[in-house]
């Protein structure tokens, strides 16, 4: 899976190549927020079996502290994996055929979308 995550990495730097240390930043971000959401869509139902929901409403500002700590975490995780692999990741996929790009595009959006989709629906 992190594999799959470096390819948006690298797409996402280079939409924003022209701002190449902004562009390292906002792509880590947004790989993290991503994730972030996946992980908060995964535990708020196993937490829901937990916990009720007048538990929830009385202590939701302690679990939107513990899902900016979530996010927090992990954007320190990608930073570090994903610090100056630009250069790496480039020799992989910039002789890429077209079709691939597309296909890793649509695929790479999907992941991205998903996280926020499954978090806001359940």
């Amino acid at each position: 899976m992190q594999f799959f995550y470096g390819y948006i990495y690298y797409r996402i730097i280079e939409l924003n190549f022209n701002n190449k240390g902004k562009a390292d930043n906002i792509a880590v971000s947004i790989i993290s927020i991503s994730q972030s959401f996946l992980l908060l869509a995964v535990l708020n139902p196993i937490s829901s079996i937990f916990f009720s929901k007048s538990f929830f409403e009385n202590h939701s500002k302690q679990f939107g502290w513990v899902g900016a700590l979530i996010c927090l975490c992990l954007l320190a995780v990608n930073y570090k994996i994903f610090n100056g692999k630009y250069n790496e990741y480039r020799r992989l996929w910039k002789n890429e055929s077209k079709e691939k790009k597309i296909a890793k595009d649509i695929l790479g959006l999907i992941v991205l979308i998903i996280p926020f989709t499954l978090f806001y629906f359940f």
